[in-house]
């Protein structure tokens, strides 16, 4: 019995979990399990990572070009433009599929601006010119040969904005006014109103088992030195009109390389009076136009920012939170079409009412220009430039013979007469319908000394019209 039960002690000491002197149970070591996923076939000792190679946003390729242009009226910085243009577009023709037809930019800057804003194949992403000049053998030919990184496949790397600048630049640089200001509503409750200022409440309260709404509206009433109260002319029933908006949209627009003017710009500069600047903001068309041609713009934005403030405790800590809504209309000055452009919502929230205000301004103008500096290219694209034509001492027969010869230059659409000589006034006015790159004036000085064998002097020039004046009167022509 004393031997079995030493053979029993033996066995439970080796096989099961030993007892250590607290009581508790230790387990038996376990072996070292291998970790899921791929193993190492060399030992445990070799370990990494596998990492892939990098996918490419798109796949570029380099297509060598030229392009060409005659020069008018000795002017080769304009020759110049245009040939980069032809060269521009047989580029983005040979690399998208697209037909271009003629190859000219002038004609076909509708489909060249839909590549341009898709930033896929066809999309020129960079281009380096190794050779250009007048041609040896045309005297009147600027000949530009170039070297151009195009998408050849996916999408345009790091978004594209080198690309865009460089499509901005044979479009002339199209120029933007903004006039957006900012209309702060409430702003009491921010502190936003000066001591000699009282405020009219206006409440809706509306409640019943789930829902709780409550609406409020206020309007500044400025106390005079009299004592009686008057409405703050420049709130307007609305709120404080300021113009930080205006600044924050014109530096979102630039980094993608847009010139852009806004109101204090235009005050600054003296080109309108403060009287035609506020009718032009409060929605009235025709002194939009006349301010944005003031200011050689190509579109200007029309519209409004909203902003409201409120303080919140989210978690019991105090915040301000600001949320701006954004709305305007496109105006294309060469026409005075006037074309959708947003509406947008952003709300951002900060400790202090100053950095909340900001981030909310910075949100939407960067939300804008995102979107709209791709898309104002095909918006000045899909609509026809109008430029006028003014010549004087010009008779009937002369201005039918010069309409003629108009509709014949490369680019131009259509053209129609808005005045014609009578026997009293020599002077004509025709209308030229063109795609957003205009003829240059030069190509139609270079005509009418061909047509009419007469010397012409300008008398105004400017991106939407031309004047012009023959030396002699062609009445007898």
């Amino acid at each position: 019995k004393r031997l079995l039960a030493t053979l029993l002690s033996i066995v439970f000491t080796c096989f099961l979990p030993t007892i250590n002197e607290a009581g508790n149970v230790l387990p038996l070591p376990q072996k070292k399990q291998p970790k899921g996923g791929v193993q190492s076939l060399f030992g445990d000792k070799n370990t990494g990572n596998v990492s892939p190679l990098p996918m490419p946003d798109s796949e570029t390729r380099r297509i060598v070009v030229e392009g060409w242009a005659t020069i008018y009226n000795g002017n080769i910085e304009q020759a110049r433009l245009a040939a980069l243009r032809m060269a521009y577009a047989e580029a983005v023709g040979r690399a998208s599929g697209v037909e271009i037809g003629s190859l000219m930019l002038v004609r076909n800057v509708k489909q060249v601006s839909d590549v341009v804003m898709s930033r896929s194949r066809g999309f020129i992403q960079s281009y380096q010119i190794f050779h250009e000049g007048i041609s040896e053998t045309k005297p009147n030919r600027y000949e530009i040969r170039m070297e151009a990184m195009v998408v050849d496949s996916g999408r345009a790397a790091n978004g594209g904005t080198e690309g865009l600048r460089l499509f901005l630049e044979l479009l002339d640089d199209p120029r933007i006014l903004i006039m957006l200001p900012e209309k702060e509503f409430n702003p009491s409750k921010m502190g936003g109103l000066s001591n000699n200022s009282t405020e009219k409440f206006d409440k809706i309260d509306i409640k019943n088992k789930d829902t709780h709404v409550r609406i409020e509206s206020s309007q500044a009433i400025k106390k005079t030195e009299h004592g009686s109260n008057k409405k703050d002319a420049t709130n307007d029933g609305e709120g404080t009109v300021l113009g930080s908006a205006e600044a924050a949209l014109a530096q979102a627009f630039s980094v993608y390389g847009y010139q852009v003017i806004t109101s204090d710009d235009l005050l600054s500069q003296g080109l309108v009076s403060k009287e035609v600047l506020r009718q032009a903001k409060s929605g009235v068309t025709a002194q939009a136009l006349k301010v944005a041609r003031a200011a050689g713009v190509d579109i200007a934005l029309l519209g409004v920012m909203r902003v409201s403030q409120e303080k919140i405790k989210p978690a019991g800590v105090p915040m301000v939170m600001v949320t701006a809504e954004a709305s305007a209309k496109a105006l294309i000055v060469s026409s005075g079409r006037m074309v959708r452009a947003f509406h947008q919502n952003k709300r951002a929230s900060a400790p202090s009412r100053l950095k909340a205000y900001a981030d909310c301004l910075d949100k939407s103008a960067n939300g804008i220009a995102d979107v709209l500096a791709w898309k104002i290219p095909n918006i000045l694209a899909k609509e026809n430039r109008e430029t006028l034509i003014i010549v004087n001492n010009l008779d009937l027969s002369g201005a039918m013979r010069l309409k003629e010869k108009l509709a014949n230059i490369t680019g131009v659409e259509a053209v129609r007469f808005r005045q014609l000589p009578t026997k009293k006034i020599h002077r004509a006015e025709l209308v030229l319908l063109t795609g957003f790159v205009r003829v240059e004036g030069e190509r139609i000085i270079d005509l009418c000394n061909e047509l009419f064998k007469i010397a012409v002097s300008v008398v105004n020039s400017n991106k939407y019209e031309l004047e012009l004046k023959f030396s002699n009167s062609l009445n007898k022509t």
